[in-house]
């Protein structure tokens, strides 16, 4: 699970990257092509 811990509170290491400055359209091309192959796989 990832968790916003901006204090460092939980003293754990980040588990997740935040994209600030992408793409839209490049963004949403992988999204789509990612998700796609997965939702293919379920059916």
């Amino acid at each position: 699970m990832t968790v916003t811990d901006w204090s460092g509170s939980w003293c754990r290491k980040p588990n997740a990257l935040i994209g600030v400055g992408v793409d839209p359209a490049e963004f949403f091309e992988r999204l789509i092509d990612r998700v796609g192959r997965f939702a293919r796989r379920l059916g």
